[in-house]
């Protein structure tokens, strides 16, 4: 099973409004509005398992 941008997008929106997001193989990067944002979905994501994959 693959992680679509939508899938990302929908698990990080909940920290700040994402200004750029893109999926690979393996991973993604999600760009927010503002550092504070970020950081907080780094520390709520944290350990999450997505697809067999642990962020």
């Amino acid at each position: 099973m693959l992680v679509t941008k939508a899938d990302v997008e929908a698990i990080f929106s909940k920290y700040g409004k994402i200004v750029g997001c893109s999926v690979h193989k393996g991973y993604a990067f999600v760009q927010y509005v503002n550092e504070r944002n970020a950081r907080a979905a780094v520390a709520g994501e944290d350990g999450r398992m997505i697809v067999g994959q642990v962020l």
